[in-house]
């Protein structure tokens, strides 16, 4: 963790100096004298602030940098005493309530945590999304259906078995909103809900030569929206090593955000009699098959065999 300390006060830079020497992280001291020419930098290269101020000061100074809780660093306040360590800002997904519980316990302060649901003793939406490496579709929707958490109305909450929302007012037949988690592109629901996008879904692929990223782009939305599955959920691509050099496959794989691994002849060649060889395949890259080989190498279990689209080949798998 990088982090970036602001003091003001002799008192304050004793306390900096202490928390940098026990804290255990890459840690920059900023005094009164050089704090302007680096507090842009710092908010956006660091993981966590910590100012040793009051808090009124603390806001002012980062005001003209918030953008959400979704990418603002951890910034946490401690009066220059010692006395309290405050969480101000990304309490959840920035890690600014942990990181003040364990300055708090380190200096024998008190620890100030103001986020309501840890007030209440159910976990964060956010913070939830994030211990699961899920992705908010919307942030705005979350935030209703965690502002019905916090006002202890009952919930529905639609996912595999796997995930587990500690939240006591859970019902699935009765429910003013919901939570769901799912690659599928259509949810049924005609509430209020918060969306959580699993990297669950993987791309087996192969092409004829001189692919651009245009035509396999459109091949891969087309394939999404026939199964109706949510591009978001996408976690790797893959195809055979001899086209390590595609430039559409890796303009594509840039472009959706996807992992992208090529597999050797012999990985393929040692599962692709499962699946419907093609002996002009064969003579072109030294395997029957391409892409449903591939997606299962990804992980996870074959859920879309192959679809052809103008000379690219796409199969799917998913990883629970």
């Amino acid at each position: 963790m990088k982090i970036a300390c602001f003091y003001f006060s002799n008192s304050g830079e004793q306390l900096a100096g202490q928390i940098k020497s026990k804290l255990g992280y890459q840690i920059e001291l900023f005094s009164k004298s050089n704090y302007k020419q680096q507090l842009a930098t710092a908010f956006q290269s660091c993981d966590a602030l910590i100012f040793f101020s009051a808090t009124g000061v603390a806001v002012r100074l980062i005001a003209p940098y918030l953008q959400s809780k979704l990418k603002d660093p951890a910034v946490v306040v401690i009066d220059d005493t010692g006395q309290f360590v405050i969480s101000l800002v990304s309490g959840h997904i920035g890690g600014a309530n942990a990181l003040t519980q364990e300055i708090a316990e380190l200096i024998n302060a008190t620890p100030v945590i103001t986020t309501a649901s840890d007030n209440r003793g159910f976990e964060a939406l956010d913070l939830f999304a994030q211990r699961h490496h899920l992705i908010v579709e919307s942030s705005s929707d979350m935030k209703n259906i965690m502002t019905m958490m916090v006002n202890g109305d009952t919930i529905g909450f639609f996912a595999d078995n796997q995930y587990q929302l500690n939240y006591p007012h859970i019902n699935n037949q009765n429910h003013k909103g919901a939570v769901f988690i799912s690659a599928d592109s259509d949810i049924p629901s005609q509430l209020p809900y918060c969306l959580l996008r699993p990297k669950n879904i993987n791309i087996g692929i192969g092409c004829r030569r001189g692919k651009s990223k245009q035509e396999i782009l459109t091949a891969v939305k087309n394939v999404f929206r026939n199964q109706q599955l949510s591009m978001v959920s996408i976690n790797k691509m893959a195809s055979i090593e001899a086209k390590s050099d595609e430039i559409g496959i890796i303009e594509t794989a840039a472009e959706i955000k996807a992992e992208l691994h090529f597999f050797s002849e012999a990985q393929i060649k040692a599962i692709q009699e499962k699946y419907t060889g093609s002996s002009f395949v064969e003579q072109s890259v030294g395997v029957t098959s391409v892409c449903e080989p591939c997606a299962e190498l990804c992980g996870g279990t074959l859920i879309l065999n192959k679809q052809i689209h103008s000379g690219i080949t796409i199969a799917l798998s998913k990883e629970k």
